[in-house]
């Protein structure tokens, strides 16, 4: 992060997701993964919730994208599918969001000598509704 100051519906998001997640992956056995959170993608202004980076028993680093939403009420707009009324705007379906974060990080991030697999996923505390 830029060092700016952090809104109070930031704050409360963060306590309300990240120790969920954290749970959810010491209870999958996956505690020693290392974590960033709030990663920010260089050169963009975009921030990862979470990004997760392991390394598979094969030795391939593993980088997982982590975007979560706490939407009260979440519709998917009618037509493509990749827009979502979300409270009272307009905004990009997460895993259309997820997609573009992995794409940047295959495309801009050198893992050096050792391949890199990158996925992603979403999660949000509200089902979408069609």
């Amino acid at each position: 992060m830029s060092g700016a100051p952090l809104s109070m519906q930031e704050q409360r998001s963060w306590k309300r997701s990240w120790p969920p997640l954290l749970e959810a992956l010491v209870a999958a056995g996956l505690g020693g993964l290392w974590m960033s959170l709030e990663f920010g993608l260089p050169r963009t202004g975009e921030r990862v919730d979470v990004l997760l980076i392991g390394m598979r028993q094969d030795g391939v680093l593993v980088t997982v994208v982590v975007e979560l939403k706490q939407w009260t009420k979440a519709d998917v707009v009618v037509g493509d599918g990749l827009w979502i009324y979300a409270g009272d705007r307009v905004v990009a379906h997460p895993a259309w969001q997820v997609a573009g974060y992995e794409h940047y990080l295959r495309e801009w991030v050198d893992p050096g000598p050792r391949e890199f697999e990158v996925r992603g996923l979403w999660c949000c505390t509200t089902p979408l509704r069609n």
